[in-house]
């Protein structure tokens, strides 16, 4: 009895609660229809809480007449909630209104025989059976037509699933024959571009060797340049001959140079001459020839022995060889020339010239420099006329210290541009006094090296030093 009791109250409320599902699932109410959802949701809760009630408190009587209550009300809301699925145009939901309303029918029916307004006969007494038939018959037409609508949607999805992925691949197809027509284009750029590369390095492989070629021929002239250049220079049997206890230091910018001295000594007396042409390099070094040149030929052949005098015939010379005033080329160069000759008691008497150059003597004991100014004029080019060379004459000393320098040593800067300056080679022959002359050179090239650190050397330099 107890089992037939628990049969039937859960089989009524749990077969109402997963009716109402179903009718949830069936017509979408979630997305559908929200509002008759949330209304179907709340019956669902009342029909767990009276299931609920009974298996906790036993109560059979309150379930059972409830169940009763709620049955037509519950199958009521559900017609109303199909009825208003056909307002919404949902799919299938007449088919679902026509079930319950044969079902709300057989209940009626069932219900006025009850109370006697109906006669007592086969139909009255199982309409409400023949309703629930009815409406399980029209559900199995309604799940039917539900069937073929979930697959024709299935069906209509699939081919639009389909179109669009024709469609995705017709465009990614369309893409990728258009990037493959870039590729092939850019590749036959880069085809054309890498043979334009190679013909241009082909050309640049034939202008480097030719290059190369120039360069060596050029090198190979230049050192046969300096092998002549070295040639015309005072050799070191000559200068120690002539100058005895002396130092040179001679450091052309380039292979040649455009400094350079010329030393000979006539009868008694001792000629030498320190110039640093116009340029450097290979122009200023054919300009070292020249200089050389016409020395000889104003000392040794015209007989030229005073100083002034050679530099006045030299500017001449240089003017007619270069042509200068057919050709308006301004090339020279500035030059100091000194002669001394030794006297009796151990003197020595000297004249200097200069052209833009000084003449630097340090007498014996003696610790500061003598400076003999040049005249501020250059040989050679466009110069005053009015402005002619001096003879400075000295009276010198045996192991007085004289020296002669282009301006390549005092010009040459430092890394922060500084230049040595004139006050400065003067500060650095003071310092070096108490050295030989051989370690006076030495200490000359170190501290150069040292100052120049870090940057290139700007100028030829020619520094000649010797002790009488």
């Amino acid at each position: 009895m107890y089992w037939a009791e628990v049969a039937v109250v859960l089989s009524g409320y749990l077969s109402f609660f997963f009716l109402i599902n179903f009718i949830q699932v069936f017509l979408k109410t979630a997305s559908n229809i929200k509002y008759p959802h949330l209304i179907l949701n709340v019956l669902k809760y009342f029909l767990i809480l009276m299931t609920l009630f009974y298996l906790i408190s036993g109560n059979y009587k309150i379930p059972v007449g409830v169940l009763s209550l709620v049955s037509p009300v519950i199958t009521f809301i559900i017609f109303l909630v199909c009825c208003y699925a056909i307002y919404k145009k949902i799919p299938s939901s007449v088919l679902l209104s026509v079930a319950f309303l044969g079902s709300l029918l057989g209940i009626f029916i069932y219900g006025l025989k009850n109370v006697n307004i109906l006669p007592n006969t086969l139909f009255t007494s199982y309409a409400y059976y023949v309703g629930f038939s009815v409406q399980g018959v029209i559900f199995s037409l309604a799940l039917a037509a539900r069937y073929k609508q979930l697959k024709k949607e299935l069906i209509d999805t699939q081919r639009e699933a389909n179109e669009t992925l024709e469609n995705k691949v017709k465009e990614r197809t369309e893409e990728l024959e258009i990037l493959h027509q870039e590729m092939v284009t850019q590749n036959e750029e880069l085809q054309q571009s890498q043979e334009e590369i190679l013909a241009q390095r082909d050309a640049i492989e034939i202008k480097n060797h030719e290059l190369a070629q120039i360069n060596t021929q050029m090198r190979s002239s230049i050192e046969a340049a300096k092998v002549i250049q070295k040639a015309i220079l005072p050799y070191p049997q000559k200068r120690e001959q002539l100058l005895r206890d002396h130092f040179v230091i001679f450091k052309p910018k380039d292979v040649v140079s455009g400094d350079f001295y010329w030393l000979n000594k006539i009868e008694n007396t001792t000629f030498i001459v320190v110039a640093d042409c116009t340029g450097h390099g290979v122009s200023g070094a054919f300009m070292t020839l020249i200089g050389n040149n016409l020395l000889d030929k104003i000392i040794r052949v015209w007989g030229i022995k005073n100083p002034a005098d050679i530099l006045s015939r030299l500017n001449e010379e240089v003017e007619i060889v270069l042509r200068q005033k057919e050709t308006g080329n301004n090339y020279g160069m500035d030059a100091s020339v000194m002669i001394f000759t030794p006297k009796d008691g151990g003197s020595f008497e000297a004249v200097f010239a200069g052209a833009k150059q000084n003449l630097y003597i340090i007498r014996q004991g003696q610790a500061s420099v003598e400076v003999i100014q040049g005249k501020r004029k250059s040989v050679g080019g466009f110069q005053n006329p009015a402005s002619f060379f001096e003879n400075r004459p000295l009276t010198l000393q045996k192991n007085d210290r004289v020296y002669m320098s282009t301006d390549g040593y005092i010009d040459q800067n430092n890394k922060v541009r500084k230049k040595i300056l004139e006050k400065g080679f003067i500060t650095l022959l003071e310092q070096v006094q108490a050295l030989t002359m051989s370690e006076q050179k030495h200490a000359l090239q170190e501290y150069l090296q040292s100052h120049m650190q870090g940057t290139k050397q700007r100028d030829d330099i020619l520094v000649i030093g010797f002790e009488l």
